[in-house]
């Protein structure tokens, strides 16, 4: 899959990109129906999944998720992590709590400002049901100020990571599900994002 200049562009002025039809519905069935079995063979999964399970790596490393991130970037992509966030729309009678907005460099430190995240959606998404949020040239500026979240609204977390330099030094520290400060309603895109698009 072989992004247009246009789109390229895009990215680099937006600070995103939405691009269809990254993952079949084939695809994303096989890897659904997989995860099912798997959770409810109480298999535990975490942030290097890829790197042990089929499935996953074959998402992670698929030719449209490696090949768009490396025409964006502009080099190969090595990969970091890999999650799976599933989120109904409801818990009982309130909305299911998500992810507060952040900036991925909070989490993954990177000297040279490098660092790519690529959202697949598995079920249609947008604004109405949790869908993923942007500020549209965000990346241009400074990483902002966070607090540590204690709303209902979002998923709070706090542990210790362990972090490791490309030097082999190793260290931990505590990581939290924060938000960010000083971003006013009016800045945020909420983004329709369709099953299989990223």
């Amino acid at each position: 899959m072989n992004l247009p200049s246009e789109q390229i562009e895009t990215y680099e002025r937006e600070g995103y990109l939405v691009v269809p039809g990254v993952l079949s519905d084939e695809e994303i069935e096989g890897f659904l129906a997989g995860q099912h079995q798997d959770q409810a063979a109480g298999v535990e999964f975490h942030l290097r999944s890829h790197e042990e399970n089929t499935r996953w790596k074959q998402i992670a490393t698929h030719p449209h998720t490696a090949g768009i991130a490396a025409q964006l970037i502009g080099s190969p992509v090595r990969l970091v992590q890999s999650m799976y966030l599933p989120k109904s729309p409801f818990q009982g009678e309130k909305p299911s709590p998500g992810i507060a907005l952040h900036q991925d460099t909070h989490y993954l430190p990177a000297e040279d400002r490098s660092l790519t995240a690529c959202w697949i959606a598995m079920t249609d998404t947008d604004g109405d049901n949790g869908g993923l949020c942007v500020v549209p040239g965000s990346h241009k500026g400074e990483l902002r100020a966070t607090h540590v979240n204690k709303d209902d609204d979002h998923v709070s977390w706090e542990h210790e990571q362990l972090f490791r330099d490309r030097s082999g030094k190793e260290w931990t520290e505590k990581v939290y599900a924060f938000q960010i400060e000083d971003v006013d309603d009016e800045d945020l895109l909420r983004l329709s994002v369709p099953r299989g698009s990223a």
